[in-house]
């Protein structure tokens, strides 16, 4: 019982219908190129400005640094 509410708590997606779950696996796509966990999406929005929403605006950032 203290694992179930361990993972409700800390993992919002154990609360999500499966309809939910699929709109949000496929935002997470979006936003990363990959299936990631909702750990390393928050990481990637955490380290990435604002104004990364995309794969593409990822990348041509990524081009812009290295010219």
């Amino acid at each position: 019982m203290a694992r179930q509410k361990f993972l409700n708590k800390n993992f919002p997606s154990m609360n999500m219908s499966d309809e939910e779950k699929e709109k949000m696996n496929k935002r997470i796509k979006e936003i990363s190129g990959a299936a990631v966990t909702e750990k390393e999406l928050s990481f990637l929005k955490q380290s990435l400005p604002s104004s990364v929403n995309t794969v593409a605006e990822m990348k041509k950032l990524l081009e812009e640094e290295m010219k």
